[in-house]
């Protein structure tokens, strides 16, 4: 391989490595590491008998790389395969192989039995929950619900600046009854609204809602009070917004914010539940029918 490898070249490369990607090529045999046979997919490398193809970098190539980053990526992969492989080829010498074949064989066997128990427990574990157990356990863990940032609930509107019906609106938005909520969709749509965002059922991040609306708000714990309404204009927009709900930073998030990450974490315990007993009973068969043996050389407590 020559010690310089033009930019050209190396873009020309990439973009076939890329092609190949996008393709979803999948040329018989072979793998990242190179091959002992001949290829037809072009060679960017060799170390003895062993091959670096395009085809192979294709497959390790990540998606969406400017062609800058393509260069780089096949440049510094070729690289690194040859001097990895030169090492290999010397490292013998100086090394107890004996030694490095146990661990990468204990490796190999430790990835399998992750794998394997992973999958045991995903296929062994419900996913569902009843919303008493998950409100249960939300209240006996609170602690971890710190609120980092705080959440709002509410309505959002942009309007066209010159809105025939802004007073309308922004009577509804200022209202709690169940038919004036009901008739502000009803409204926004007539006036033809840019945005509309009704949040009053559900918790929103309050950066979420901050980032639309051009307006200096300060600080949220000051700006941020149930009943909140603000309207401000700004390049030709009338932005309409009223807080119904907050909950601070450093609160606890309530449940329903919460509902999605509880069922997670409960899901995670279930699944660990069902990998030590999975482990226990596949150690206690193989004891009891000799399959496996532990000595009395190890105490059992």
């Amino acid at each position: 391989m020559s010690a310089r490898i033009s930019t050209r070249l190396l873009l020309a490369l990439a973009s076939g490595a890329a092609l190949l990607l996008t393709e979803g090529c999948s040329g018989s045999g072979g793998n990242a590491y190179g091959k002992d046979v001949e290829e037809t997919a072009p060679m960017l490398a060799r170390v003895g008998r062993e091959r670096l193809t395009l085809e192979d970098v294709s497959r390790e190539m990540p998606g969406g790389l400017t062609p800058e980053d393509s260069v780089k990526f096949v440049k510094g992969y070729v690289y690194s395969w040859v001097e990895t492989r030169l090492l290999s080829a010397m490292a013998p010498e100086d090394l107890d192989m004996a030694e490095i074949d146990r661990l990468v064989e204990d490796y190999r066997s430790s990835l399998i039995a992750e794998a394997y128990r992973r999958k045991i427990a995903e296929d062994g574990s419900s996913t569902s929950f009843s919303e008493d157990s998950m409100r249960v356990w939300y209240e006996g863990h609170k602690a971890d619900f710190k609120l980092r940032e705080p959440l709002v609930k509410g309505v959002y509107v942009k309007l066209p600046e010159k809105t025939s019906n802004l007073g309308t609106i922004r009577k509804l938005m200022r209202s709690d009854k169940t038919e004036d909520i009901d008739m502000l969709e009803k409204e926004v749509l007539r006036s033809q609204a840019i945005h509309y965002d009704y949040f009053r059922e559900r918790w929103v991040d309050w950066d979420q809602i901050e980032v639309r609306i051009p307006y200096a708000f300060g600080s949220a714990e000051s700006f941020l009070k149930p009943g909140r309404f603000l309207e401000t204009s700004s390049g030709g927009h009338t932005y309409l917004l009223r807080i119904t709900e907050v909950a601070p930073k450093g609160s606890i998030m309530p449940y329903e914010a919460a509902r999605d990450d509880v069922r997670e974490r409960l899901l995670a315990e279930r699944r660990k539940q069902t990998d030590a007993a999975f482990r226990a009973d596949l150690l206690e068969r193989a004891l009891a029918t000799g399959r496996a043996e532990i000595t009395g050389l190890i105490d059992s407590n």
